[in-house]
């Protein structure tokens, strides 16, 4: 299935390609979540502050009213 996406030209072609792919793959393979993590974060009311996917702390878009 993906040899035939990666030559496919027509781009109806190519996506019914991808999603025989998909299907076949999910099929055939259980995925299980080994890690999620929660980070809580608090602050006081007048504090706002941008919440990072990286959870780094960028303190110029922390902001005190």
């Amino acid at each position: 299935a993906i040899a035939k996406v990666k030559g496919e030209l027509d781009p109806a072609k190519r996506s019914s390609a991808i999603n025989e792919a998909f299907r076949i793959h999910n099929a055939g393979f259980f995925r299980i979540p080994l890690h999620l993590q929660v980070i809580p974060w608090a602050m006081r009311a007048n504090v706002s502050a941008v919440h990072r996917a990286d959870n780094f702390v960028e303190f110029r878009w922390v902001t005190i009213k």
